[in-house]
């Protein structure tokens, strides 16, 4: 990424990858937890935006397991939590 120095990085965030979904890669909720804190931690580390896209699986149920609702995609950035 330093060579191509972006100024916003954007992250489509599906879950037809979970375990638990027809498309399943077998991605595990603590999977989707340590992607979403590699996702921000490159963000922060190229000091550019993090637009995260959601899109969803086909699993029958929506919205996602209350697990991955909670996951850090999901989590304002740190200086907007001071101001919640």
């Amino acid at each position: 990424m330093t060579l191509f120095n972006p100024d916003l990085l954007v992250w489509y965030y599906g879950f037809d990858t979970h375990a638990d979904d027809y498309g399943s890669l077998g991605l595990s909720e603590a999977a989707y937890f340590a992607i979403c804190d590699l996702m921000i931690a490159t963000a922060a580390d190229a000091k550019v935006p993090l637009q995260v896209v959601l899109g969803a699986g086909r699993s029958p149920t929506w919205p996602p397991p209350p697990s991955l609702r909670s996951s850090a995609a999901w989590r304002k950035p740190e200086e907007d939590q001071s101001a919640a």
